[in-house]
């Protein structure tokens, strides 16, 4: 699966969890976090 495809469900995921946030938050959010687990995972190797 495409990274693009994974933040997409990423942020289905996160916007469903914190229903109060806008838009534009949620992307910014799913997007983050999920970098910052690619990172680690990335780090682990």
């Amino acid at each position: 699966m495409k990274l693009n495809q994974h933040l997409k469900n990423w942020k289905q995921i996160v916007s469903v969890r914190f229903p109060h946030l806008s838009l534009p938050q949620v992307s910014g959010l799913a997007t983050v976090s999920l970098w910052d687990g690619y990172d680690a995972i990335k780090q682990s190797d």
